[in-house]
Formats: structure tokens, C-alpha cells, sequence
């Protein structure tokens, strides 16, 4: 009977043990090697910041690429790193920030963002102070920005081949736009650029920064 009993413990304790491990392994490991196949599949470098639902309940992705924020799971972030793709879809556009989270002071948009008409917007951070678009970034003809009180600077790439006429026609004049191009450069976006370069101040050749998420 005790034979039996200590034989009964040891297959308990081996099946607890292999629980454990396969738990580690769901949580740990095979969300990496997602990620490093939805880079290859995607096309995105190695660095690309990817990700599952799992890890991130803040953010959900449709089938075509956009995404929905809910900044009430976004726990005590203060600064949020968009990744470039959520179980192996590329993030193309945000198309709606719910219940926005008061937290949240930096914003980093992906190099996959591709915010073409029709005009989706960035809005309601009442606490954002910084906006940077990664660079990679080409099309932000449908791109607009709305309600963000706080906000002191955005970072915009040297990729950048398009921007909407009223980008950031409801920004403070406060607000710094720091460019990675040149001047020359710029200008050739054309009146969208103008008109931001008439309200706001503009510093060209300022690469945008690599922020970390916390």
C-alpha cells in the first residue's frame, strides 16, 4: 500500500511539475517564437516591436490592420510603444482610442502606420506631451490630431512622403515639430508642411528618438 501510495505522489508531483513547465512555456517562450515568425512573415526587422493579445490586452487589431486602444488596461503606463503587428497582422492605422487612459504621457506610433484617407484621428490623451511617429513611416495623408491639451513636441520621420493638409491645425502653437529631414525636405511635403512651418516651430534634422516602453 505505501508502495502504491509514494507511487501515486511521484506521478502527482511529476504531472504538477510538467503543468508548471508547460505554463512557463505558453507564457514565456512560444509568445517569442510567435513574434520572430510574424517578423518573417511581415516582413519586419528583427527589432520590430511585436506582440499577442495575451501580453497586451490594451490593444486589438481587425483583419485589416486597425487598431482599438483601451487605455483602462493599460495599467500604470506612461509611455506606450505601439507595436508593428498583434498576432501576425500589421498595424496600418488607430482607428479608435477607448476610454483613453490619464496616464499615458509618450506615444509611439509604429513604422508600419499607413494613415490614408479617409481622415482617422489621434485624440483625447489628456496627459500625451510627446507623439512620435517611427521612422519607416510614408503616408500620413489621413492623419489628423484632436484634443491633446497637453501635448509639447511630435516627431515625425525623414520617410514621411505625405501629410494631411490639418495635421496639426488644432495643436497648440506651442507645440515643437522635430523633423529628421532636412529643411529642403520638408518643404517638399508641400502645404501641409507649410502650413505647419507658419503656426508651429519646426527643427529639422532631429532623427526620431528610440523610446522604451514602461
Amino acid at each position: 500500500m505505501d508502495k502504491k501510495r509514494k507511487l501515486l505522489q511521484t506521478v502527482s508531483a511529476t504531472c504538477v511539475l510538467l503543468l508548471m513547465l508547460g505554463t512557463l512555456l505558453s507564457f514565456f517562450f512560444a509568445p517569442r517564437i510567435a513574434d520572430a515568425k510574424t517578423r518573417k512573415e511581415l516582413g519586419l526587422p528583427e527589432d520590430a516591436f511585436v506582440t499577442d493579445t495575451a501580453r497586451s490586452p490594451w490593444i486589438c487589431l481587425d483583419e485589416n490592420g486597425s487598431a482599438t486602444l483601451y487605455g483602462d488596461k493599460m495599467g500604470g503606463r506612461t509611455t506606450l510603444k505601439i507595436p508593428e503587428a498583434v498576432n501576425g497582422i500589421a498595424l496600418k492605422k488607430v482607428l479608435l482610442n477607448h476610454t483613453p487612459s490619464q496616464n499615458i504621457e509618450s506615444v509611439i506610433l509604429p513604422s508600419t502606420l499607413a494613415a490614408k484617407a479617409p481622415v482617422t484621428y489621434i485624440r483625447d490623451w489628456q496627459q500625451l506631451k510627446t507623439l512620435a511617429f517611427s521612422e519607416g513611416i510614408e503616408d500620413l495623408s489621413g492623419q489628423c490630431l484632436w484634443n491633446l491639451p497637453s501635448l509639447k513636441e511630435i516627431y515625425l520621420p525623414r520617410s514621411l512622403k505625405s501629410l494631411y493638409n490639418r495635421f496639426a491645425s488644432s495643436c497648440d502653437a506651442s507645440v515643437t515639430i522635430y523633423y529628421a529631414g532636412t529643411a529642403e525636405e520638408w518643404l517638399a511635403l508641400g502645404d501641409a508642411a507649410k502650413n505647419i512651418s507658419a503656426r508651429h516651430t519646426v527643427i529639422y534634422e532631429t532623427p526620431v528618438p528610440t523610446f522604451e516602453a514602461k
